[in-house]
């Protein structure tokens, strides 16, 4: 909905006591703050996107309801605390890094399956998806599984170490059938 909508709806007259923005649009939580927060100071203003945590909470929101608080709670409160003390420095340290492990579970092949990731990193055990995947599905989520470990223990969640499968000791597939040809080529018998 439209900002001035909300505001000529609710704003004035206390009918609604609060709004959730899904838009990842920054802009349009800004407006919907600028529009009603003035009259409004008691009015909820919650954000339903994590990369937009830090900037709704600078620009005046109140938090947000958002899909890595099953998985980084702590990560999510820390923002919120450190915004709330004018601890802008540490707040955005820490949306950055909720960004890398956000990024990394909604490029997932499912949206669900990358948060799943998170959960089960963080030893939770969620179920397996409802629907099949393919094979190069499966194999991404593998990837996927391993990254949101290694992102977490980075961070200092140590119960996440044992879904991180070290990237940098993982050859690439493409290279590793390379190097193979090279070393056939090299122990062929002269003619």
């Amino acid at each position: 909905r439209d900002p001035r909508w909300l505001a000529s709806s609710g704003g004035s007259h206390g009918e609604r006591r609060g709004w959730k923005s899904h838009s990842r649009r920054s802009g349009r939580t800004q407006q919907l703050l600028h529009a009603i927060k003035p009259q409004r100071p008691d009015f909820s203003c919650l954000i339903g996107w994590d990369e937009l945590l830090c900037t709704s909470l600078f620009m005046g929101g109140d938090g947000g309801t958002l899909s890595a608080a099953g998985v980084v709670p702590e990560v999510l409160m820390k923002i919120y605390h450190e915004s709330l003390a004018g601890n802008w420095a540490e707040s955005r340290r820490l949306q950055f890094k909720l960004l890398d492990l956000f990024s990394i579970m909604v490029g997932a092949p499912s949206l669900l399956d990358g948060f799943r990731a998170g959960y089960e990193a963080r030893g939770f055990h969620p179920g397996a998806a409802r629907f099949p995947m393919s094979s190069e599905e499966m194999a991404t989520m593998e990837t996927v599984r391993s990254r949101v470990g290694c992102v977490l223990t980075e961070c200092g969640f140590t119960e996440a170490a044992h879904a991180c499968k070290n990237e940098a000791l993982t050859p690439d597939p493409e290279l590793r059938s390379a190097v193979e040809a090279i070393v056939r080529n090299v122990l062929r018998p002269c003619p």
